[in-house]
């Protein structure tokens, strides 16, 4: 509890423990009941025979106690006893366990006076009550009440108080500067300001002078002509120390009196220091008889002092009256009557009576003391010391703080005006206006940084700053209390040996961590804290100045928490050896600290893999089987378009590295930071405690001897080998490693991946994880040999080669139970990623449906087993399929997938095993050279020629003519060094076999029947082997489109049925004609194919087909126009003649073939669909008629012999 306004009227107690073993709680129990009184009536107390503290003498009056358990500045305000007395320890109560026996007590009390003689008063109270009444008259039992215990002590009290005072009415009094002598501090200024005085107390010096005139011109307090001055000064200290004394005795209306008269002769004689301390007593016994409602006037040396004017100025303004005007214009106060008026010669100036008028009373009186007290300080002995001039101060602001919260005359006020009993300090909005106002506190409060505080003794200092931090705490000043508490802190550093420390302390500390924005601001975990901007030197040097408090004191707690927070908020403006010193700070006080102390920084561990050590090694990926095939459990439902946009990009699979097998080593990598200045020493390493159920160190080598060292200021990435113990059910997460740094205890750090300031966040850092499976020991094949001699072969074009390959399975434990072959070569790795991209429809599907063959059909497996046995070797025979391959296929892979299935057989964990082969192909029958021709003249009666045999046999057989088949000629070469055998067909023709030799070659006729209407290629879409691209467009138009249709599928429509199978020597093959026959323009089309372009059958006919000179013959077309001759439609058809030979067109004018008419002939198809041409022949030869539709590319041939 602060000291109150009226500290002066207090008398202070000293409570001890008289007993020995007391415990302490119980001793603070029995004080705490004592302080609960800290007021007696002086009407409760038992009258006693002197005439100055006679309790009856003033029974509205009241004893004040002070009650502490230790003493506070004895010895060092030795010289301040003769000037205010009531600095001393009067009363002595020593408390004492159990009931009080009468040697017992005689004994303690005996040692109580002799351990304290300064004091006046010496009293026991023991638990009980004493049984012996009236044995001892200062022996009491908390038995009884303590109200009455303490009237009992307060009438010892007075007792003592008269003997004692009868010491002082023969002594000759002086100041603390006369008594003391250069061991008093006298009242200094830092740099005395101009007009302090004057700006501070409001024209004082005028006021001054104008009192000098009044004094004069008032016979009252003017002195004889004959009086002595010295002997006025010692009557005046007197009159002082006899107020003091009433003033603690309860009389305030003689201690109001006689300080007034004290006042009087000191200004008189102008003994500034008496004259301050008399008017601080006056302005006391004021606010007491206020406190007890009691009626008094306002002496006359204020009124000489304080003039009429400088009071009503402000009371004036206020618009509210408490009291009304006393009927004879003196000014009182109170409803009690004074039993006797005060001793002044001078008549009290009347005033008006209300509670503003007295508040500005004690305002003037107030600034009259702190002027009088600097006035002092010119005399060389009788000054100001500093310690009365601060404690005045500070009980003037104090006062200055109650009176600025409400009301002067209000209880709260009043309470805590006389007894010190905090207040909340709440302002009223609609109160009248204060009687100070902030800014006059605050002004008159920055007079403490103008003195010389560090003069004092360090006791006395802290009670000053304390009181000034209470004062900015009651002003809302939360940095200038602050401010203050730090000076407090940096001045009690430097003394911690002679002043201890206490409770209120910590509590100070806390304050200016709130103030400072320290201990709630916590960038390190609030993302909106690391963005704001603060004092960042200033709190720094705050928390050093902590620091440095907390290690003098031994509070290892604070000295930890504080150094963790200097060094993680503030270490851009730490130096490198505060920090070390930071450091060591909260290592030496760590093992012996209640809490657990942890490294302070959080986000140390920055990153953490698993590497395989075995980069070679393959990790199985586990599958879903359905129906005997596996399911990519990552596949796309949806097509993405953008997804090509990537594909030119090197990816690797998802679990690329992921999976791990039980027994497995692999390598622990993780990174760390120390991002400050000096050394990072990592004293321990471990799992968490449910990772080490999965993995565990193979070494761990880390010590507090050999720790691992970190640079400042770096990252470094170390790196552990690991063992993985069991499998683990699912994707497992790593996200926290242990780690113990500097010594101290291991704790989880998790893994950081980037600081993060972003208030959108709530975490300060994104945090990370790493992701990875364990699953048990998987079989391992391996090839051992194949019948292959260095895994190379030759092969002829369109053959098959069988080979064999010897395969182990070196797990011992496990089987391989799901077992597929494919194979890939170089022909698909050679592919771009974007090869369909502007590319014809037909070419594509050619590409396609190359790499579909060779995917599908290139490999073959003749003994595939269903399972490989641990440690089992088995041979597979293999057979590659060469048909439809390419001459650029050089490599190829065989893979070998594998896997273990699990129990219910539905998830197998998938291995491959690639095996690579080179090959070389040769080519073995070749196409060189294709044509399509017609087929235009009866064919003769040969049944040695296959063809013509076939021709006949379909006409016969299926009501067909010559004109409905064309000849496809075909140039065969043998290209291998050994003669071939050929087997062709052609739909359900067989050609003759055929031998070819040696880099021979040989034509081939094979007869194809024409295509019919019926087909519609130029409506049938080109297939699309690979389905699922959007937005591809070829950029035909509809009639290019159609045209590309038909050639698509006339060309397909002949390799359909185009077969060829060689043998050379003991090797079989086919021939694959698609690499060999390009695209059919648009004459062979036009011979096979009737479509759009040639939607008419044109036949050209005979009788017969040799004829003599001069013989007429009649040459007939025949056109069918299939669905159109439901159209009435017209045609023009138009014959020509040529040589046969040679083939040189005979024209329409000659003398060669005579014909009747015109040679282009119109029909109307709805009618009838035959055409006649009447020729005579005059000359011998060989002769060729043709005829065409016009408008079409309808065409067709004749040939007729003239004999």
């Amino acid at each position: 509890m602060m000291e109150s306004v009226c500290g002066s009227a207090h008398i202070r107690v000293l409570v001890i423990p008289a007993s020995d073993n007391w415990p302490r709680s119980k001793f603070l129990s029995y004080v705490d009941r004592l302080r609960s009184v800290l007021e007696v009536r002086l009407v409760d107390i038992t009258p006693i025979a002197d005439s100055h503290f006679n309790p009856q003498r003033f029974p509205q009056g009241k004893l004040f106690f002070d009650i502490q358990t230790n003493l506070q500045d004895e010895s060092s305000m030795l010289f301040l006893y003769d000037f205010e007395p009531y600095r001393k320890t009067f009363v002595v109560i020593g408390l004492c366990e159990g009931s009080p026996v009468e040697e017992d007590a005689k004994e303690r009390l005996h040692i109580l006076e002799q351990k304290y003689p300064n004091s006046i008063s010496h009293c026991l109270i023991y638990e009980d009550s004493f049984r012996e009444k009236g044995a001892f008259c200062n022996v009491f039992g908390f038995g009884t009440s303590t109200e009455t215990i303490m009237c009992d002590v307060g009438r010892i009290f007075l007792q003592a108080l008269s003997h004692y005072y009868s010491s002082y009415k023969h002594v000759t009094l002086r100041s603390p500067g006369a008594i003391g002598g250069n061991s008093v501090v006298k009242t200094t200024f830092v740099c005395k300001p101009v007009n302090s005085v004057k700006r501070l107390s409001g024209s004082l010096e005028s006021n001054s002078s104008m009192g000098k005139k009044s004094s004069m011109k008032n016979g009252a307090i003017s002195a004889s002509s004959g009086s002595d001055k010295s002997q006025q000064r010692a009557k005046a200290r007197q009159l002082k120390i006899l107020a003091n004394f009433q003033l603690l005795a309860g009389q305030y209306i003689d201690s109001l009196a006689n300080f007034s008269e004290a006042a009087s002769i000191a200004h008189k004689i102008h003994d500034y220091l008496w004259l301050g301390s008399s008017l601080e007593g006056v302005a006391i016994s004021m606010i007491l008889l206020s406190y007890l409602n009691v009626q008094f006037q306002i002496p006359a040396i204020v009124t000489l002092m304080c003039p009429s004017k400088s009071i009503t100025a402000s009371t004036n303004t206020s618009p509210s009256q408490r009291s009304s005007t006393s009927s004879n214009g003196n000014t009182t106060f109170g409803s009690h009557q004074s039993p006797r008026s005060s001793n002044s010669g001078v008549a009290s100036t009347p005033f008006n009576s209300n509670e503003t008028l007295l508040g500005n009373v004690l305002k003037a009186i107030n600034d009259k003391i702190l002027h009088y007290y600097e006035l002092s300080l010119s005399h060389s002995i009788e000054y100001t010391p500093q310690v009365v001039y601060c404690q005045n101060l500070l009980r003037i602001l104090r006062f200055m703080c109650e009176c600025s919260t409400g009301s002067f005359l209000s209880e709260s006020v009043l309470n805590s005006v006389v007894l010190g009993i905090s207040q909340n300090y709440e302002r009223c909005e609609s109160m009248d206006p204060c009687l100070y106002s902030k800014m006059e506190i605050y002004q008159l409060s920055n007079r403490f940084f103008e003195l010389q505080l560090k003069y004092l003794d360090i006791s006395m200092q802290i009670r000053l700053y304390l009181g000034l931090a209470s004062i900015y705490k009651v002003l809302e000043f939360s940095r200038k209390r602050a401010f203050v508490i730090r000076k407090l802190l940096s001045s009690l550093l430097t003394h911690l040996d002679q002043v201890p420390w206490c409770s209120e302390y910590d509590i100070l500390v806390d304050d200016i961590l709130e103030t400072y924005d320290i201990k709630s601001w916590t960038p390190e975990s609030n993302t909106s804290d690391a963005r704001e901007i603060k004092w960042f030197t200033l709190q720094k040097n705050v928390l050093m100045l902590l620091i440095n408090v907390a290690q003098k004191t031994n509070k290892n707690d604070d000295v930890i928490r504080f150094s963790k927070w200097a060094i993680t908020r503030y270490s851009h403006l730490l130096t490198q050896i505060e920090e070390a010193n930071l450091v060591k700070s909260i290592l030496a006080p760590a093992e012996n600290s209640k809490e657990k102390v942890e490294y302070w920084d959080p986000f140390i561990l920055r990153k953490v893999r698993l590497i395989k050590t075995d980069h070679d090694k393959e990790i199985p990926i586990r599958k879903v089987i359905e129906n005997g095939k596996t399911i990519d459990l990552n596949d796309d439902q949806v097509f993405n378009p953008f997804k090509d946009a990537n594909l030119a990009a090197v990816e690797r699979p998802q679990n690329w590295c992921n999976t791990f097998l039980v027994s497995e080593t692999a390598e622990l990598s993780f990174s760390v930071q120390n991002p400050f200045k000096c050394n990072l020493e990592i004293t321990s390493l471990s799992f968490c405690d449910e990772d080490a159920k999965i993995m565990k160190l193979l070494t761990n080598d880390i010590t507090n001897e050999s720790p691992i060292i970190v640079k400042p200021g770096n990252i470094r990435t170390i790196h552990y080998p690991i063992v993985f113990i069991n499998e683990t059910t699912s994707i497992y997460k790593i996200t926290h490693l242990k780690i113990g740094v500097f010594q101290l205890p291991a704790r989880e750090y998790p893994i950081c991946q980037l600081e993060q300031i972003n208030p959108a966040f709530d975490q300060r850092a994104d945090l990370g994880e790493y992701c990875f499976s364990v699953i048990q020991e998987q079989p391992q094949l391996e090839v051992l040999s194949s019948s292959l001699p260095n895994y190379s072969c030759m092969a002829l074009e369109g053959s098959k080669k069988q080979f064999t390959l010897k395969i182990h399975n070196s797990s011992l434990s496990k089987a391989a139970n799901y077992l597929m072959i494919s194979s890939t070569t170089n022909v698909e790795k050679q592919l771009k990623h974007d090869y369909w991209r502007n590319t014809m429809a037909d070419e594509l599907h050619d590409t396609e449906l190359q790499l579909k063959l060779l995917h599908e059909n290139f490999i073959r497996v003749l003994n595939l087993p269903t399972e490989v046995k641990p440690n089992e070797v088995l041979n597979i025979d293999i057979e590659i399929d060469i048909t439809n391959a390419t001459l650029e296929l050089e490599q190829f892979e065989i893979i070998f997938t594998y896997g273990c299935r699990g129990e219910d057989n539905s998830v197998a964990f998938i291995k491959q095993l690639s095996i690579p082969f080179n090959i070389t192909i040769k080519r073995s029958v070749e196409i060189t050279n294709m044509e399509i021709i017609s087929l235009h003249e009866e064919l003769p009666d040969s049944i040695h020629i296959d063809w013509i045999r076939y021709v006949k046999q379909e006409c016969a057989e299926h009501d067909l003519t010559f004109s409905d088949f064309a000849l496809m000629l075909l140039d065969v070469r043998n290209s291998w060094i050994n003669k071939t055998t050929l087997r062709l067909g052609y739909d359900s023709f067989k050609a003759d076999e055929h031998v070819l030799g040696t880099y021979h070659s040989r034509r081939l006729i094979i007869p194809i029947k024409k295509i019919g209407f019926d087909t519609k290629f130029e409506k049938k879409p080109i297939p699309a082997i690979v389905t699922g691209r959007q937005f591809v467009h070829s950029g035909l138009t509809k009639g290019q489109e159609q045209e590309l249709r038909i050639k698509f599928w006339c060309r397909e429509y002949i390799l359909s049925r185009l077969k060829c199978q060689w043998e050379i020597n003991s090797d079989i093959g086919s021939v694959d004609f698609r690499s060999f026959i390009p695209k059919l323009d648009d004459s062979f089309i036009n011979i096979i194919y009737r479509g759009g372009r040639t939607p008419y059958k044109l036949e050209l006919t005979t009788p017969k087909s040799k004829v003599s000179i001069g013989e007429e013959i009649s040459i007939q077309a025949n056109i069918d126009s299939g669905e159109l001759t439901s159209i009435n439609k017209y045609i023009s058809v138009q014959f020509q003649f040529f040589e046969r030979r040679t083939g040189k067109p005979i024209p329409e004018s000659n003398k060669i073939l005579l014909y009747n008419g015109t040679l282009t002939k119109s029909i109307n198809l709805k009618t009838s669909n035959k055409i006649e041409l009447k020729v005579m022949p005059i000359e011998r030869g060989e002769y060729e008629f043709q005829s065409h539709i016009v408008g079409t590319e309808t065409t067709a041939y004749y040939f007729l012999h003239v004999i």
